[in-house]
């Protein structure tokens, strides 16, 4: 009976939250410009601009937002005018060939030409760089007359080594600053780094 009375009280607590949270003075905002940056309770986070219910939504209101945390706008207000993205099954299966070709270290281009025949993808520059510890960190860049599109790949982990030394940098390195904003794990930036500098010139002749 106490294990009942303790949940249902936990419960009626969410939802007084909640709903506390949806009346909040984010509630009363129609627009995005004017949410985004705007105090929500008592000062303690902000209000964010949803764009799958397009309303304005107090900071831990999440049983009446619709949007997952990385969807909602919160500071940019550039964001507003930018349409929400949507699932697309035909594209994320291109991605994932795409990405798949940059694990084969003998012959790249063979692997496109045998798993996206129509799409006529042509590797312009691979690089492979060492990346720390010993890792070795590779990419390629590439481009599709017919899908009208610049391929830029990156390869992901390939065995427990690398995956090792992914988390002992995650443990011990501070994140860094990154290009046009945020922060990253100093592994994966420094990664990019390395390949990226090589791999620039073969993006510039893609363009």
């Amino acid at each position: 009976m106490k294990v009942q009375a303790t949940v249902t009280f936990l419960f009626i607590l969410g939802f007084m939250v909640s709903v506390s949270l949806s009346i909040s003075p984010c509630s009363s905002v129609k627009t995005c410009e004017e949410c985004v940056g705007k105090d929500s309770w008592f000062g303690l986070g902000k209000c964010r601009w949803c764009r799958r219910d397009n309303e304005c939504h107090a900071a831990g209101a999440i049983l009446t937002n619709d949007c997952k945390r990385s969807e909602n706008i919160i500071t940019d207000k550039s964001l507003c005018n930018v349409p929400l993205n949507k699932y697309d099954p035909n594209l994320s299966h291109k991605m994932l060939l795409l990405s798949s070709a940059t694990y084969d270290n003998n012959d790249p281009q063979e692997c496109l030409d045998n798993c996206m025949p129509l799409s006529h993808v042509k590797i312009l520059r691979v690089v492979t760089k060492q990346c720390g510890s010993g890792d070795q960190c590779s990419a390629y860049v590439g481009v599709s007359d017919v899908e009208k599109a610049i391929v830029l790949s990156f390869r992901g982990t390939v065995d427990g080594d690398q995956v090792w030394h992914q988390i002992v940098s995650v443990l011990l390195d501070p994140k860094q600053s990154f290009q046009g904003g945020g922060k990253v794990q100093r592994y994966w930036k420094n990664a990019f780094e390395e390949v990226w500098y090589c791999l620039k010139s073969g993006f510039s002749q893609a363009r």
